[in-house]
Formats: structure tokens, sequence, C-alpha cells
């Protein structure tokens, strides 16, 4: 029972990552139920990959931002 329990959660956790265009699924390996104190690095990282991923990008040069 418990093999099936674990293999239904991958399989909702890859539904939910997959309803946003930029959901991703990462697996922290080393850690246990509190990731951001056994794996900081992967939470650091998942942090900046997200922010870049959805950032606006900004306009470059005073001209373009006299113009909005």
């Amino acid at each position: 029972m418990a093999k099936q329990s674990e293999v239904m959660f991958r399989v909702l956790q890859k539904d939910l990552a997959g309803r946003s265009k930029y959901g991703q699924l990462r697996e922290a390996k080393k850690s246990g139920h509190y990731i951001q104190h056994d794996e900081p690095g992967l939470v650091t990282q998942s942090i900046k990959d997200v922010t870049r991923e959805t950032a606006t990008p900004i306009l470059e040069g005073p001209a373009q931002w006299r113009a909005r």
C-alpha cells in the first residue's frame, strides 16, 4: 500500500507542476520534511530560477523610459 501511495503522490505532484508554464518538479534527495534546512541551496536555486523565468524585461535606456 505504501508503494502505491508513493506512486500516486508522484503522479499528483507532476500534475501540479504541469499546471503552470513555469512549473518544475524537483526532487530533494538529501532532505527530510524541512527542505529549507536540509538543502538550502536547492531552495535558493529554485527561487532564483522562478524569478529569472518570470521576470518582465526592463526597457533599456532613458529614452525608452520616457516613452512610457
